[in-house]
């Protein structure tokens, strides 16, 4: 798997020899990425639990319907 982030004139690339990651492996490269690219350590990690906390609300949401 590649995993490129092109910002400004600067370059970010991760890549891996397996292209089977896990998810928890995948969300680690992009973690780093992030913050590679120069993001705040902290700011990645809120960002990217944010964006579970509103996607499980989200499927949540959606099995609910389904289960009325």
């Amino acid at each position: 798997m590649k995993i490129t982030v092109e910002q400004y004139e600067d370059k970010f690339t991760i890549e891996t020899k397996d292209d089977g990651l896990i998810v928890s492996e995948f969300m680690d490269h992009l973690y780093s990425i992030g913050v590679a690219t120069g993001y705040h350590p902290d700011s990645v990690a809120n960002a990217m639990y944010q964006k579970g906390v509103s996607m499980s609300e989200y499927l949540n949401r959606e099995n609910e319907l389904y289960d009325e």
